[in-house]
């Protein structure tokens, strides 16, 4: 499930949706923080109490240091990778950006890398994975949450492999 990349001078960073702990907007911090990318760019799929997902990461970062200007949030109705990386595909196409590192947590990076490379091949991206408090890929059978995690990665991979 795992897929490691090396991250490379970039024109972007972009945080996938679904960080609900703030553990990829942070991975992001961290990169642009060591001048991998001069941008952030959140992707958002949802809301919760008023607020989008991508206002929310963009406080949370902003809160812990980020430079506001730093971060944008693309707001989409994506409800699956797949939409979301067509949406993503031609909002940094319409933006310019040639190169970008794909943040998204650990467990989702391999699955993730293959979908988005399938839908903006003309685009130079590596996948960075956050790492996940509540997933330990050496130990992910061991806990609850792990199994759950694991259980719906590895049915999402299947069902991607199905086109489904």
């Amino acid at each position: 499930m795992i897929l490691e990349e090396a991250p490379f001078k970039a024109d972007a960073i972009v945080v996938l949706a679904g960080d609900v702990a703030g553990e990829r907007v942070m991975k992001a911090v961290e990169l642009f923080q060591g001048r991998w990318a001069p941008k952030i760019f959140v992707s958002s799929a949802g809301s919760f109490f008023d607020a989008t997902e991508g206002q929310l990461a963009t406080q949370y970062a902003v809160n812990r240091g980020l430079p506001a200007v730093a971060i944008e949030v693309l707001q989409s109705n994506a409800d699956s990778t797949i939409e979301e990386s067509k949406f993503l595909a031609a909002e940094l196409a319409r933006r310019g950006v040639k190169s970008y590192l794909l943040v998204s947590s650990d467990y989702h990076t391999r699955r993730a890398a293959k979908v988005v490379r399938r839908n903006a091949s003309d685009i130079t991206m590596h996948v960075i994975g956050s790492k996940t408090a509540k997933f330990d890929p050496d130990t992910w059978w061991q806990n609850r949450p792990a199994r759950k995690i694991w259980l719906m990665e590895a049915a999402k991979t299947v069902a991607d492999w199905m086109r489904l």
